[in-house]
């Protein structure tokens, strides 16, 4: 699109000058162009409210000191009252004053009780500081609408009181005085006022905990909103059912009556009635359970909430809503006063009409004229525009250009650092392969050095020592005491033949280690072993060894030396796992995929998330310092994938541990 030029402008401004000029000139008054602003404001009113009080306030400031009393009266009245529609309370209350003033020096009496009412409205859902303002002004407002004999007017702003006692904490009080409204309106057979009031007392009740009578009174006031068929009453009180039904724990009635009044709040588009349904929503999943959707309309509450301040605005406002007087109350009185002033002025606007067509049809052929030069020009200028356009183009084509150049050697840099990575990665790998190897020693060298200095040094000292005590037994005398000390031999004999069976496995262990030839594997029999060996780590006290083999028989064909390795690690870390009472199981399964599962569980502190995701890496512990290396994981990590098969850990902190081996059957 073509800017505007400032000719253009300045010619448009001229136009507009010339033409007000001309209606000047034929006598067009303040009075008629107030009127149509008036009218203006009135069909906007209802769609965008904002742009009704722009065209309101521009009626307002043509309004001089020789206006007429009423036209003033109207103006600021509608001024109030929309400002009081929008949220602009103080402005609301201000305009609405300088209207009471005027209606009050005409002596319209129906008028003067429905600016008593607003100011009440104003004062009340503005929270004006200092005196009892709103509950003054809907006093007045009720005694004056009583005055002329407008009951039903009347009972509506006493029922505005009860609101106000609610809002200050007096909740019994809110209720008496919503109850005797009702009785009002009962006798007068006043479908709205019974809805109203029936549903602020259901309301008042659920906040008392009186769910029983809530519900009785809500119930009611839906039989008489759904005769109304007003969606903004029948919203509320769909959900004030609701309330009673969930803290009277019918969950499925209380789901349903929040469910309709969503549904009906989403149709009207009433942001703090879909709140409040959603808030019933909320706690009644929560206490059914189902916190899946709890989750979903907390999320929904949460993006809702961003346009609501607090609770008690969101109460205020809503009892707004319900108000039946703000929106129909004054419609039949603005009606007549309309039709009065239309009379009043229908000649003289009849000539005004006839002199604006005529002006308007001169102004009309001027506007063509010019607007013919301007389009002339703008042509020229947008010729103009194109070609420098065109120039731009070029210049950016030839930065592309420039762009991709730089491009292409940044390309070119990346695979030169690409190739850097992949030289660094073969390096890793052979690191790893050295760990691994450094990690086989190193078990290798703590098994066979401890188990042969530690104990079969000592051993030989004991065997020698039983050889001397079966010459002393055969010396001695007394046959009870020999016989004695021949079962006490016999005794250390056995622990003796256990002890070297233990250390036949150990050796068996560790010259299996060292070979990397495929054989024939019995894994129970290898399960046992490493059993065999970490039992002595482990204090019966504290933990137990379990374990649950499938009664088949399992052979598998792979590095011994390397599954005694891996098992090991694996149970050893179960083993430390466990420092209060537990047990440790151990169990095998033939899977259907022709697969063989070997399950460590373990009841020890388990591992949190950060822990578990680091399991495997080399050189990770969780020990302290120069009792682990961190390498036992991920070596047997390394033995099992070149196994061809895989290994898994699941962990929950204070729970305990299961490490999961699938290894191929053939």
């Amino acid at each position: 699109m073509t800017p505007t030029s400032p000719m253009l402008y300045s010619t448009r401004k001229l136009l507009l000058a010339f033409a007000l000029l001309l209606f000047s000139n034929l006598g067009l008054a303040q009075p008629n162009e107030i009127d149509i602003l008036l009218k203006k404001g009135d069909s906007m009113l209802k769609s965008t409210p904002t742009k009704a009080l722009n065209a309101y306030q521009d009626a307002a400031n043509l309004l001089t000191d020789t206006s007429e009393k009423a036209q003033k009266a109207k103006v600021y009245q509608k001024l109030g009252t929309t400002s009081l529609q929008i949220g602009y309370y103080p402005k609301a209350i201000t305009e609405l004053k300088s209207a009471l003033v005027f209606y009050q020096e005409l002596n319209q009496d129906s008028m003067v009780a429905e600016i008593f009412s607003d100011l009440g409205s104003a004062y009340y859902f503005g929270e004006i500081k200092g005196g009892n303002e709103a509950e003054q002004y809907f006093q007045k407002a009720h005694d004056a609408f009583q005055q002329i004999g407008l009951t039903a007017s009347a009972q509506f702003n006493t029922n505005y009181l009860g609101y106000i006692y609610w809002a200050k904490g007096e909740k019994e009080k809110a209720l008496k005085t919503h109850l005797q409204c009702l009785a009002v309106f009962d006798s007068l057979n006043n479908i709205k006022g019974r809805t109203t009031c029936s549903s602020d007392i259901g309301f008042t009740l659920n906040t008392l905990g009186r769910y029983d009578e809530a519900l009785s009174y809500n119930l009611k006031a839906l039989e008489l909103a759904t005769q109304m068929e007003d969606p903004l009453v029948i919203t509320p009180i769909l959900n004030n059912i609701g309330i009673s039904y969930l803290n009277l724990n019918e969950l499925k009635k209380a789901e349903k009556y929040s469910q309709l009044s969503l549904a009906k709040a989403k149709e009207i588009s009433q942001n703090l009635r879909t709140k409040e349904a959603l808030s019933n929503l909320h706690n009644v999943y929560a206490k059914m359970g189902d916190y899946k959707k709890a989750y979903d309309i907390h999320l929904q509450l949460k993006e809702i909430n961003d346009s609501i301040k607090d609770i008690e605005a969101v109460r205020k406002l809503t009892q707004r809503d319900e108000q039946a007087a703000f929106s129909l109350k004054q419609a039949q009185l603005k009606a007549e006063q309309a039709e009065k002033d239309a009379l009043t002025n229908a000649k003289i606007n009849q000539q005004k009409d006839r002199n604006i067509a005529l002006m308007t049809g001169l102004a009309m052929l001027f506007l063509i004229a010019l607007l013919l030069i301007l389009n002339i020009r703008a042509r020229v200028r947008n010729s103009k525009l194109l070609r420098q356009k065109n120039q731009q183009l070029k210049d950016n084509n030839e930065l592309i250009g420039i762009q991709n150049k730089k491009l292409l050697e940044n390309q070119n840099e990346l695979e030169e650092k690409n190739e850097e990575l992949e030289t660094l990665l073969e390096e890793l790998k052979q690191t790893q392969s050295k760990l691994i190897q450094y990690e086989k020693l190193a078990s290798l060298g703590v098994l066979s050095t401890g188990v042969a200095h530690e104990i079969n040094n000592p051993l030989n000292f004991i065997k020698a020592g039983i050889y001397a005590l079966d010459e002393i037994i055969e010396a001695l005398p007394d046959n009870e005491n020999k016989e004695i000390t021949s079962t006490i031999v016999g005794h250390i004999n056995t622990g003796m033949e256990r002890i070297g069976y233990v250390i036949g496995e150990l050796n068996r262990f560790s010259k299996n280690s060292i070979s990397k030839e495929l054989v024939p594997c019995d894994i129970h029999q290898i399960l046992d072993n490493c059993i065999r060996v970490l039992i002595p780590k482990t204090d019966d006290s504290i933990c137990t060894i379990n374990t649950n083999f499938t009664n088949q028989n399992i052979v598998i064909t792979a590095h011994e030396g390397s599954l005694h390795q891996i098992f090991t690690n694996i149970i050893q870390n179960s083993i430390l796992a466990i420092t209060q009472k537990g047990t440790i199981t151990i169990s095998t399964k033939i899977l259907e995929s022709k697969q063989l599962e070997i399950k460590v569980e373990d009841t020890g502190c388990g591992m949190n998330k950060e822990t578990l995701q680091q399991a495997f890496d080399p050189f990770y512990t969780t020990r302290q310092a120069g009792s682990g290396t961190g390498l036992g994981l991920y070596v047997s990590y390394k033995l099992i994938t070149s196994h061809k098969g895989s290994i898994h850990l699941e962990s929950t902190e204070n729970v305990g541990t299961v490490c999961t081996v699938i290894l191929p059957l053939n």
